[in-house]
């Protein structure tokens, strides 16, 4: 809404190649069989992780980037 870009844009195939040992058998059935193995996606993680997303508060629970911070 604000076209600020973030989280990373992957296939299926490329996050398959960044974690190998994966367990396959819930997309399988969730695609019915045929993983679209070329089909886009953006992660949580990539979310979570992507620098232009800043936390504004977290009323005492401990993240990720507030332990980077040293908070």
């Amino acid at each position: 809404a604000l076209c600020i870009p973030v989280g990373d844009i992957e296939t299926f195939e490329e996050l398959l190649h960044s974690n190998p040992d994966a367990k396959l058998a819930f997309w399988k059935f969730w695609f019915l069989g045929s993983i679209p193995w070329d089909r886009k996606t953006v992660t949580p993680a990539s979310l979570w992780h992507h620098p232009n997303l800043e936390l504004i508060s977290a009323c005492g629970i401990e993240t990720p980037q507030r332990e980077a911070e040293g908070e």
